[in-house]
């Protein structure tokens, strides 16, 4: 992930939890990090390991699948140019039933942290 890609997901981590109207050292406290350190991820300045972002995505009601969709969508380069997370995922819902809609999203999800583990190895 870029600069420009982790300050862009910072800032929808940040707005996730603004919207709930949460405030930061809340949110920090109850996952168990230092405002300091949710400050630094919102801002970009430092990358949110993959099991902050599920207690994240739990504590702000959000589908997990969501979460790692805007965060692994950019750097997947083939994807990027073509269509936004969100919006392939609102023209998939129109065509799938939900059953279809979740699997397909887990299955993303999964694809996804497969291709960053092994990027890392």
């Amino acid at each position: 992930m870029n600069e420009h890609q982790q300050t862009a997901f910072g800032l929808y981590l940040k707005e996730l939890r603004e919207c709930r109207r949460l405030k930061q050292k809340n949110v920090a406290s109850e996952v168990r990090i230092k405002p300091e350190v949710l400050s630094m991820i919102e801002r970009g300045k430092r990358k949110a390991p993959d099991e902050l972002l599920i207690q994240l995505a739990e504590k702000y009601q959000v589908p997990l699948e969501e979460v790692l969709l805007n965060k692994y969508w950019p750097q997947l380069p083939l994807l990027t140019g073509i269509m936004k997370p969100a919006q392939l995922v609102a023209d998939l819902q129109k065509q799938l039933h939900p059953e279809d809609m979740q699997e397909v999203t887990q299955y993303i999800a999964f694809l996804l942290l497969r291709r960053t583990a092994a990027n890392k190895s």
